[in-house]
């Protein structure tokens, strides 16, 4: 990348070196020196990034590392999560025709029709979206949004939980989302944070000497091991307002939120369950005063002037 997505400046400095590994190409992470906005450098071809999600993404790596197994493995966790993001988005006036922009299963489209909503998802992954239309009985439409042809003002609510860090235009994807909403529409945006926060580094010296299992939620894994550069973009809550901002979006609220993983619910089972519970449990309380989580979701609707 030659320029900052969010701001277009050129100057750039090291943020995380030697962070994710794709073949036998090494990936760092750079921030913007103007905006802060954090992306992976260097930027993987459309090849690399194509290959990623082939196979058995859905299985191995849709939740972060936050939970053991597959996406339908942990159907009830997911429909617990989507429960809470249908109330968000109804406490923000959402409700009428509803589209999920990477809808996976379509665990939340169950959800949301069960609130009453019409929903409609966009699934990149034929196999996922099939699986999809089988287990909600919506229309999902395989591809991207910017590429399935959706009717212009459609949709009451657009969703976008954890897709955002994933493209290489966000701009684009925008752009496709605000056309497919009504004047009055309804967009919810929902990106991880955890590497733009303020305990991400404590975390990174904590696991140098705690003598438990690094979290790939945090991008932190056992020395020479890597991840896949599945994120290729890491916003905060001023990069996101800027680039919601530039496509015409009006904020109209927030929520910060701290993702458990499987090892803290419950009674912790394990070493590293009961050393980090009490962490998580003190960030979650944290999010009820406003600090920032492990995710964060911006809700706007279109700037009516443009």
């Amino acid at each position: 990348m030659t320029h900052c997505l969010i701001c277009g400046g050129t100057r750039f400095r090291r943020y995380a070196p030697d962070f994710y590994k794709l073949e036998d190409q090494h990936y760092g992470l750079s921030e913007c020196t103007g905006c802060g906005f954090v992306f992976v450098q260097p930027w993987p071809t459309a090849e690399q990034i194509a290959g990623m999600y082939s196979g058995n993404y859905h299985q191995e790596c849709f939740d972060s590392g936050l939970s053991d197994g597959g996406y339908f493995e942990n159907e009830r966790k997911l429909l617990r999560r989507y429960e809470e993001v249908v109330h968000r988005i109804e406490r923000r006036g959402g409700s009428g025709r509803l589209l999920d922009v990477g809808c996976a299963g379509g665990l939340l489209l169950s959800v949301a029709r069960e609130h009453g909503f019409r929903p409609e998802g966009v699934e990149i992954c034929p196999e996922m979206a099939q699986q999809a239309r089988e287990h909600s009985g919506c229309p999902v439409h395989t591809g991207t949004v910017e590429s399935v042809g959706l009717d212009e003002g459609a949709y009451d609510v657009v969703f976008m939980g954890h897709v955002l860090e994933h493209v290489t235009d966000p701009h684009r994807m925008l752009r496709a989302a605000r056309r497919a909403l009504s004047d009055d529409g309804l967009l919810a945006v929902e990106v991880p944070s955890f590497i733009n926060s303020f305990y991400y580094r404590g975390l990174r010296a904590f696991y140098r000497i705690a003598p438990v299992k690094p979290l790939p939620m945090f991008k932190i894994v056992p020395a020479g091991k890597h991840l896949k550069p599945y994120h290729l973009l890491e916003f905060t809550p001023k990069t996101l307002r800027m680039l919601l901002g530039q496509e015409a979006f009006t904020i109209v609220g927030k929520h910060h939120a701290i993702p458990m993983p499987d090892c803290v619910l419950g009674v912790p089972k394990t070493l590293t369950g009961w050393l980090l519970k009490p962490a998580f449990m003190i960030l979650h309380l944290l999010t009820k005063v406003g600090f920032r989580g492990g995710s964060f979701t911006l809700f706007a609707r279109k700037t009516k002037d443009k």
